[in-house]
Formats: C-alpha cells, sequence, structure tokens
C-alpha cells in the first residue's frame, strides 16, 4: 500500500515543532557557555575587565564590567586595576586601549580579525601627502584631528604633528579649539562626521574642502598645488562608516509619515542631508543620554548601529522606539558567547601553565605618538 502523503498542515507543524527544539537546544548550550563564562570571571575576579562597546550583542554585553562609547572604553578601560583587559568590539577599540594601558596589563580581544573598514580607508602616508599639498600651497600644516576609528599609526602621525584623537562625541569641541588658535584642520577619515561638525560651528561649505585617496598624485606638482584651496578652514578626508552611510534622507521622512510624533535621532556619521532632516545628531553616548530621558510613551526612530537599537528596545519598553533603518555592523556581530569564552579560557590556562596569549601589540615609536594624540583628546573633553 502506498503511504499516504503528509499534509502541508502536517509538514508545517512538523517543521514548528523541529524550530522549537532546535530553539530549546540552543538555548540550553547558550546557558551552559554563559555559566562557565560566570564561572571564568569569578575565578580571575579583579584580575580581569571586560569592556564592551555599545554595539555589541547584549549577551556580551551583560557580562561586561564597563560599557561605553570608544572614549570610554579607551579611557576607563586603561584606568582600571585589572591585569588583563578583554575588549569586546573592534580592532581599533582595543589598540586604542592598549596604548594607554600600564605596562603590567594585558588587552585581549575575541574576535582579533573584527575590524573597521573606515579605519583602513586612509593610511599615514596618505595623511602626509595632503599635509605637503597644504605646504605646496604656502600655507602652514594643518592640525590633524583623527577620529577614533582610525589605525594607531594614524593616531600616532596626528600626535606626531601636534593634533588630536576625537570621538564623535568630542569632536566638535576640538576643531572648535584648533580653529580659535587659528590653525587649519586636516579631519581624517570620516568625511560626515567632519561635514556635520563644520555646520555645526557655522563654517560655510566654500570653506571646506574633501581629499580622497583618488586626488593624490605626488608626481603632478601643480595638481597637488591646487588640492587644497588657501581659504579651506577644514580639510576632510573621503572616509565614511558603511552602516551610517546608508540611512537617507528618506528614511527620516518615512518614519514620520508611519508616525508623525516620531522624533528621529541619528548618528553624526551619517551624511550631513540625514542629519539635517533629523530632529537630532549626536554620538552614541548622546543617543544613549536622549533615549534615558525621553518620557514614557516617546516615539523615537534611532539612525545607528541595529545592536545598539535592539538593546535600547529591550531596556525602555514603555518607550516606542524603532530603528530607522536595520543595519548590523558585521564586525561588531563577529563577537559571540564562544569567543569570549575562548578568551577567558586562554587568560586561565596563561596564569596556570604560563601559555603564551594572543596579546594586542603596538609598536613602541607608534605607542609614543598615539599616546600624545590620545592625551591630548583627554584633555581637551575634561578641562
Amino acid at each position: 500500500m502506498t503511504a499516504k502523503p503528509e499534509t502541508t498542515g502536517e509538514s508545517a507543524a512538523g517543521a514548528h515543532e523541529s524550530a522549537e527544539r532546535n530553539a530549546q537546544v540552543d538555548a540550553k548550550i547558550d546557558a551552559g557557555i554563559d555559566a562557565r563564562i560566570a564561572e571564568l570571571k569569578q575565578k580571575l575576579a579583579r584580575k580581569l575587565a571586560i569592556a564592551a562597546h555599545h554595539y555589541q550583542d547584549p549577551a556580551i554585553v551583560s557580562f561586561a564590567d564597563l560599557v561605553g562609547d570608544s572614549y570610554r572604553l579607551a579611557v576607563e578601560a586603561a584606568r582600571t586595576d585589572a591585569e588583563y583587559i578583554v575588549l569586546c568590539g573592534v580592532g581599533f577599540m582595543a589598540e586604542s586601549v592598549a596604548v594607554l594601558a600600564r605596562s603590567d596589563q594585558t588587552v585581549l580581544m575575541p574576535v582579533p580579525q573584527a575590524g573597521c573598514p573606515m579605519a583602513g580607508m586612509i593610511t599615514p602616508a596618505q595623511a602626509r601627502e595632503v599635509e605637503r599639498a597644504v605646504a605646496a600651497g604656502g600655507s602652514a600644516s594643518p592640525a590633524p584631528v583623527v577620529y577614533m576609528n582610525s589605525t594607531t599609526a594614524l593616531k600616532a602621525f596626528a600626535g606626531e604633528k601636534g593634533g588630536s584623537v576625537c570621538t564623535s562625541g568630542n569632536a566638535e569641541k576640538i576643531v572648535r579649539a584648533y580653529l580659535d588658535e587659528g590653525r587649519r584642520v586636516f579631519f581624517a577619515p570620516d568625511r560626515n562626521l567632519g561635514t556635520n561638525i563644520a555646520r555645526s560651528l557655522g563654517i560655510p561649505e566654500q570653506d571646506t574642502c574633501t581629499v580622497g585617496a583618488q586626488d593624490l598624485d605626488g608626481s603632478n606638482r601643480a595638481r597637488l598645488k591646487d588640492l587644497v584651496p588657501a581659504n579651506a578652514k577644514i580639510i576632510f578626508w573621503d572616509g565614511f562608516c558603511p552602516v551610517h552611510r546608508q540611512f537617507t534622507p528618506a528614511d527620516v521622512w518615512q518614519a514620520r509619515e508611519r508616525n508623525p510624533d516620531t522624533r528621529v535621532l541619528v548618528h553624526p556619521e551619517c551624511s550631513s542631508e540625514v542629519a539635517k532632516a533629523a530632529d537630532k545628531a549626536g554620538s552614541t553616548e548622546m543617543l544613549l543620554r536622549e533615549i534615558a530621558e525621553a518620557p514614557d510613551g516617546a516615539v523615537l526612530a534611532i539612525g545607528t548601529e541595529s545592536g545598539f537599537v535592539d538593546r535600547m528596545i529591550a531596556a525602555w519598553p514603555g518607550k516606542n522606539i524603532s530603528h530607522l533603518r536595520k543595519l548590523r555592523c558585521s564586525d561588531m556581530a563577529l563577537t559571540d558567547r564562544n569567543s569570549l569564552l575562548q578568551t577567558l579560557e586562554a587568560i586561565v590556562r596563561h596564569e596556570e601553565t604560563g601559555a603564551p596569549l594572543n596579546r594586542i601589540e603596538i609598536p613602541a615609536n607608534d605607542r609614543e605618538n598615539a599616546r600624545k594624540a590620545l592625551s591630548t583628546m583627554v584633555a581637551f573633553t575634561e578641562k
């Protein structure tokens, strides 16, 4: 007798039961990993500090001793008494902590290959080409203001040239300080952040210019001389965040069409068009503060990395928080429970047997100059 074929309803029910079983298995595995992480944290105690960026998965954030933006992670993580600092984020963040850390501290990343595309969009050699372009026009060297989302080598260039590192939260203050000293500013690598700062400072577009890798050709001296106009107060490097660049003014308009009461908050790595269309643009810490201070029932559309927005939705159920558009940073998503657990297990092995650790190492010369630029940022920010 031929078997009766399974009905569509039965197939759907079976698939649903299978999905539920798999979810239960995954939950048990995650619970086991979580228990082991908690055990190792307790074992290492004050020797360990886990620092997580706002964009990390909630499971990672739940184990963090410090959660913050790139500024807070760099400055406060290095101020801890911990011997081992585990940075859950991307490469430039761990490097910045390593630059500021004491010689007796070890900085590690669960996923060392987690990078930042923007950080790779300019090299120190290209920054020196821009400096030469300014000199070719007869002007003094500009003050480099280098976004935290950059390599240690570029931060070292800034320190060598008397410049500063900045974050999205303090960039405006730092740029203003150099302009008030009568210096021109070379802002790299994020053009969008630089453009939004210039607009906030009231600097006309005609008093700025943008330079990118495509413009640099040292063999053409005439072109190099004309690359940076004499009136340009701020010179932007043409870099960008691949996530924030995807937000559009149409996203803002559509959010308001869905609900006219919507307040749109965006990160300043978005384009100036998006920042102008939004109700407010600011750093991740500013977004966090605005969300926390909004009254229950507030309607908020947040234009930044989706991991942060998901956490805000879970943390504030009494507020109507939504994604302006759901965009995940693939590099931030690389750190998971397993990679964090493996890092803690490696530390314990090192403690017990002396096994080597895959620590973040910074060349001595880069460390010295990058520390200068980071220290300048701290001085500007905290005074």
